[in-house]
């Protein structure tokens, strides 16, 4: 209890100090690692087996390099990377705390005690919008996915010790990585459908439910929402095989982009003091 207490107070401390700094410039700059490398994806694993993969002959070796790289993340020692890029005192005071950040951050989020510092004053919603998942199969078949922001029945709805993938799923609309992550994560659980056609790719769309105003009886609100049909156009494709996604942008961004970019293409006309100044240096009437 005494370790643990210990801990606690010194990743507190410590962390609480270090996000007053540019650490995590510091981390880009010196090339430090977040995480050690991640283990590999059914994909990779098919890839690998098939001799496809140019770096890794066999799946073992793969695991194997998943496990130094956890050697080598724990050692405070800088790689050869990151030696490239110190050439004062002052570069290794910063690796020392990029170091010291980033293996705190990586225990935080495996045991799930990251630090954040969120401040909210929350508004009464009329809808609530959550992304949904669809697996495309080889043979043309598909399947939707509730994700663990989606009530998968609206009026039975809780999430218990799930916060941190929770997080994640709210931001799969606006965060890049979090999208890919999912992706991959949803590649690794549903590799075939029920009738074993290999997952071709994924896509994501929002999906939105209408909540009950004041007066009107929630129960009936929300289990006329049961299993929602999909609604919106996909914001995110996902490719199985070469383990890539895109995203997608929907009309009205489209047209927004555009009229921006027409605005800004079109010429000002100066107003009256511009072309009265511009007449007085061409010897014109002002």
């Amino acid at each position: 209890m005494r370790i643990a207490l210990g801990f606690f107070l010194f990743d507190m401390i410590v962390r609480s100090t270090l996000n007053l700094t540019a650490y995590d410039k510091w981390r880009e700059h010196l090339e430090v690692a977040r995480a050690p490398l991640r283990l590999p994806t059914s994909v990779q694993r098919t890839k690998i087996q098939a001799g496809n993969d140019p770096k890794f002959k066999s799946v073992g070796a793969r695991y194997w390099a998943t496990l130094k790289s956890c050697f080598s993340f724990l050692s405070p020692l800088p790689r050869e990377k990151t030696l490239a890029h110190m050439d004062s005192a002052l570069d290794y005071a910063r690796y020392a705390g990029a170091w010291i950040g980033t293996r705190l951050g990586f225990v935080g989020n495996l045991l799930g005690i990251d630090e954040d510092w969120p401040m909210f004053s929350p508004n009464v919603r009329r809808i609530h919008i959550t992304p949904r998942a669809r697996l495309i199969y080889s043979d043309g078949t598909s399947e939707q996915v509730w994700l663990l922001s989606e009530p998968y029945d609206p009026t039975s709805f809780h999430r218990w010790f799930v916060k941190r993938p929770l997080q994640i799923d709210l931001r799969l609309a606006k965060d890049y990585d979090a999208r890919l992550g999912v992706s991959r994560n949803l590649a690794e659980r549903y590799a075939e459908s029920e009738d074993g056609a290999k997952l071709e790719s994924i896509e994501m769309f929002e999906v939105k439910y209408s909540l009950p105003k004041p007066g009107q009886n929630a129960y009936s609100v929300l289990a006329k929402q049961r299993q929602k049909a999909p609604e919106g156009e996909p914001f995110w494709s996902y490719d199985v095989l070469t383990g890539k996604g895109k995203t997608i942008e929907s009309e009205k961004d489209k047209k927004a982009k555009e009229k921006k970019k027409a605005e800004a293409a079109k010429p000002t006309e100066p107003s009256p003091s511009e072309e009265a100044e511009v007449n007085a240096e061409v010897g014109g009437a002002p």
